[in-house]
């Protein structure tokens, strides 16, 4: 199994028993750490009902794709890491003897849904918002453009 990919929504001292619940079990190696993501929710945006099912990915560029996101992953960057990358984009000096000419582009692959409900954005950075359904079909949008 490659992991577990979910959302649960619930009052806080409930989610902190399921957490603590899981963790229990989960077998710790640093690679495949859980990044907890909590948030609070308002009464509108409460999961009414559960589905648990087992795929063989959780991600997928395409049917039979060579790539495998255990064995072929970017350096993690936390969420200060990555607005501190995006600030200092903000005033760098391209024309700058060390500067890089290149100016950062952002490619945010989420779904069309994931991509309209947040958007990323910081000065000087262009944020490119391919019309994705869903992330296997990225291969043929790059190809595209």
């Amino acid at each position: 199994a490659h992991g577990l990919n979910g959302a649960l929504t619930g009052r806080a001292e409930a989610v902190r028993q399921y957490i603590e619940w899981v963790e229990e079990r989960h077998e710790p190696r640093p690679q495949r750490a859980i990044d907890w993501k909590l948030a609070p929710v308002s009464g509108s945006e409460l999961f009414v009902g559960l589905s648990v099912r087992e795929t063989a990915e959780l991600v997928t560029l395409s049917p039979g794709s060579p790539i495998s996101p255990l064995e072929h992953t970017a350096p993690h960057v936390s969420p200060a890491d990555f607005h501190r990358l995006l600030e200092e984009e903000a005033v760098r000096d391209p024309s700058a003897p060390a500067g890089n000419p290149l100016p950062l582009v952002l490619l945010d692959v989420r779904n069309g849904y994931e991509s309209a409900i947040g958007r990323f954005e910081a000065p000087n950075v262009a944020t490119l918002r391919p019309p994705l359904r869903q992330f296997s079909e990225l291969p043929r949008w790059l190809e595209a453009n």
